[in-house]
């Protein structure tokens, strides 16, 4: 069964993001900008290898805390998703 992690929660994990489909990287909630676009290219690069070594090419919401460089993520099954830290 999954576990619910309230909004103050998932605040703490940092700066709410996506993933797509393609694989491509995103800020907020929607798909307006992207995350090097908002970061530096080699910071978003350096987040996608993490976010590969965690989870793999599952897209889906990750969080990007900057100042801990770390980067939060939702692994497992929909049924089972847990957050898993990875550094960056």
């Amino acid at each position: 069964m999954a576990t619910y992690h309230p909004r103050q929660v998932k605040a703490e994990w940092g700066i709410p993001c996506n993933q797509d489909a393609n694989g491509d990287l995103w800020t907020g909630k929607g798909y307006k900008k992207t995350l090097a676009s908002q970061l530096s290219a080699a910071e978003a690069a350096a987040i996608k290898r993490a976010i590969d070594r965690g989870r793999g090419d599952r897209c889906g919401r990750f969080w990007v805390d900057r100042e801990k460089k770390i980067v939060t993520m939702m692994v497992g099954a929909s049924e089972d998703n847990t957050p898993h830290k990875e550094s960056y």
